[in-house]
């Protein structure tokens, strides 16, 4: 692969307009994701507070379309936690890409976590250590925590509702099951308090789930309705 060599234009070095951007870019985002990495303990607020508006700014230079580079963006999610919650929001929101490492995150917890609950108890193909897998797979992505910027909104609704369901689940009516390996209770208890705790109400996953849970049975029996009203002549025969 060509590298960029200082002291040299893009252009000297046969890049398109866009590349040139791109190139430009990407490095200036490798520099401040090496920096913070190499960081280790948390940086002053100010500082942090420096190097978000350098991000926002960089957001909004970053061009659209394209290929663009996961592995960087994922090293970006891993390091939201170091901002306050306002600033990870308006660092998500200034990368279209970092917004869809999260919806594709999104989706495919919800597809495992699904899984799991179709199959449970099922020893080999749910087993508790399997759901520990994919709780702690949620608790390492801190940028799903930034599911609110994933427009989408069947998506939201599928990933947390699956996640809500998977953690009920652990607790009651699978406790015993999942007992048999004490980290997936670990998980599911800090995934409560990630996505389901409210400043002034607590823990709000129980009356929420069942909100859902609930909206969804009165939209399946409408529809159920509505099919049966039109068909009533066919079913009559």
């Amino acid at each position: 692969r060509e590298s960029l060599c200082p002291g040299r234009s893009v252009h000297q070095q046969g890049r398109s307009p866009w590349l040139e951007m791109a190139a430009d870019a990407r490095e200036q985002l490798c520099v401040l994701l090496g920096q913070l990495e190499a960081s280790g303990a948390a940086l002053s607020p100010k500082t942090m507070g420096l190097i978000s508006k350098e991000l926002i700014e960089l957001g909004a230079r970053w061009p659209q379309g394209g290929n663009h580079d996961t592995d960087i963006f994922r090293r970006l999610g891993r390091l939201l936690p170091k901002w306050t919650d306002g600033q990870q929001w308006d660092i998500v929101a200034a990368f279209a890409p970092l917004r869809e490492d999260i919806r594709a995150r999104m989706v495919t917890s919800a597809a495992a976590l699904s899984q799991w609950l179709s199959e449970a108890p099922d020893p080999e193909k749910a087993s508790p250590q399997r759901l520990a897998e994919h709780f702690q797979s949620i608790d390492q992505m801190p940028q799903v925590l930034c599911y609110r910027q994933c427009g989408d909104l069947d998506i939201r609704a599928r990933f947390l509702v699956s996640v809500a369901s998977a953690i009920r689940a652990a607790q009651e009516p699978l406790q015993a099951y999942v007992a048999t390996h004490p980290p997936a209770l670990e998980l599911a208890q800090r995934l409560s308090k990630s996505f389901f705790a409210m400043p002034d109400q607590g823990c709000i996953l129980e009356p929420w789930l069942d909100a859902r849970l609930e909206r969804y049975n009165d939209t399946w029996r409408l529809v159920a309705e509505r099919a049966v009203e039109r068909c009533r002549d066919d079913l009559q025969r």
